[in-house]
């Protein structure tokens, strides 16, 4: 430190002050940064990840409800309570076919476009199958309602679940991703916690040190001659 011994008073004062100001500021870098990431990371968790599972869940629930339709129309009498069933059926279908091209947006990697498009596929598999089963419930005899039964059993069950088991892997993943936000944004926050505490004690020691200099640097002048005073 003989450098600084050196110094006028008024240089020294200056020294002082520029080492706070800068530990001050850098404390202010490095909270503002943080907070930038976090956010950041919370609108990316907000208006993808969220958004993503709130339409991969709403394209699960309408599945699931296309599925009680098509049975409550096999199990239904003829007349307006099958037909209401059927109409019920048709416009969870429709749900998701618009369901569909939104999903597709709030997945990225090649794997999970891979899996919307396989399950747009059974999508498309499982309403055929219901459509031609209502065409057979709708003719009214016993042999064509034993006919929509083993279609049901043959070839609508096996798509629905199908895409039911793939709509939850989509489920799964949107949950894990969202959870994976919260743990970074977890893990930023308390980074920089301790970063600035850290820069936050260093910056308390080193004014202490300044002060402690100063004022002895002070004190040796004030006692020589006033020439050696700034």
């Amino acid at each position: 430190m003989n450098w600084f011994s050196r110094l006028t008073v008024r240089a020294r004062l200056t020294v002082g002050f520029v080492f706070v100001a800068i530990i001050a500021a850098i404390i202010g870098a490095v909270g503002l940064t943080s907070l930038n990431r976090v956010n950041g990371m919370a609108t990316q968790m907000h208006d993808f990840e969220l958004q993503g599972l709130y339409q991969v869940g709403r394209g699960d629930s309408e599945l699931r409800s296309a599925g009680r339709a098509l049975r409550g129309a096999l199990l239904a009498g003829p007349g307006a309570e099958r037909d209401g069933a059927a109409k019920q059926l048709q416009g969870h279908f429709r749900e998701l076919q618009a369901l569909g091209s939104d999903v597709g947006k709030f997945f990225r990697n090649a794997d999970n476009q891979a899996r919307i498009q396989r399950l747009q596929g059974l999508i498309r598999d499982y309403e055929s199958a219901a459509m031609k089963m209502l065409d057979l419930l709708r003719q009214g005899t016993v042999a064509e309602e034993l006919r929509a039964r083993e279609l049901l059993v043959n070839e609508a069950s096996p798509k629905g679940n199908e895409a039911e088991a793939l709509m939850g892997e989509l489920l799964q993943i949107k949950r894990a991703n969202a959870q994976r936000f919260e743990e970074q944004m977890a893990t930023e926050q308390q980074t920089a916690q301790i970063l600035i505490a850290v820069l936050t004690l260093g910056g308390v020691i080193l004014a202490l040190l300044l002060g402690y200099l100063l004022s002895r640097a002070i004190s040796r002048q004030l006692g020589g001659e006033p020439s050696e005073v700034a």
